[in-house]
């Protein structure tokens, strides 16, 4: 399990600035359960994404849907604000095809206790090259959390703008892949994201946005 650093101050004029930095993830393949990394903290945020075929796409329990499309490939992502007892546990995702099944989490901390809310979500949907773009509102609480997702079906999907940390990478028994991504961002430039796969490919941004509880 990778444990990478990013760590960005808050804006100036917030009461108090606080950091935000990617702790840790994990990835699986063919099946819709993940465990969550191991030492958690209160406040820690997770993020989860799932993919799947020929299903209803939805958020686990206690988890929070951020964004979602229901086409003949599926995907879901969600989010929660975990405690110290989550390390380690197991999250069962909706019902799936595990044929065409990815799911990957990824968990960042913050330095002091905060609140999360989603401030806007993106999807594409098309095969060949795919472009999809999010632009987050002025009032957004900095720093704030953008993912993206590219998945495809029988060839490697790629994102092409250089400013995405690529966290995992999976290929579910039918060739189903799915590659997730993240950014902690320190200001509200519109982000891109430019998708080269095949056909069945989609991608996707989303932003959690994070104050200070």
């Amino acid at each position: 399990m990778a444990k990478l650093a990013h760590a960005l101050a808050a804006a100036a004029g917030n009461a108090a600035s606080f950091e935000l930095e990617f702790f840790g993830y994990n990835a699986a393949d063919s099946t819709r359960s993940i465990a969550l990394p191991s030492g958690l903290q209160d406040g820690d945020i997770g993020v989860l994404y799932q993919t799947s075929a020929l299903r209803t796409p939805s958020a686990p329990a206690g988890w929070t849907q951020i964004a979602t499309t229901d086409v003949t490939f599926e995907f879901m992502v969600s989010y929660k604000i975990l405690s110290a007892s989550d390390s380690g546990t197991t999250v069962t995702g909706y019902d799936v095809d595990t044929r065409y099944a990815n799911i990957h989490v990824h968990v960042f901390r913050p330095s002091k206790s905060i609140s999360a809310s989603v401030v806007a979500g993106s999807t594409y949907n098309g095969g060949g090259t795919a472009s999809s773009t999010i632009s987050p509102s002025a009032s957004t609480n900095l720093p704030f959390i953008i993912v993206a997702l590219s998945a495809a079906y029988t060839t490697e999907p790629l994102i092409n703008e250089g400013y995405w940390t690529q966290v995992a990478f999976t290929t579910s028994t039918s060739l189903a892949r799915l590659k997730t991504y993240y950014l902690v961002a320190d200001d509200t430039t519109p982000r891109s994201i430019t998708q080269s796969a095949n056909y069945g490919s989609y991608n996707m941004t989303a932003i959690a946005s994070i104050a200070e509880a």
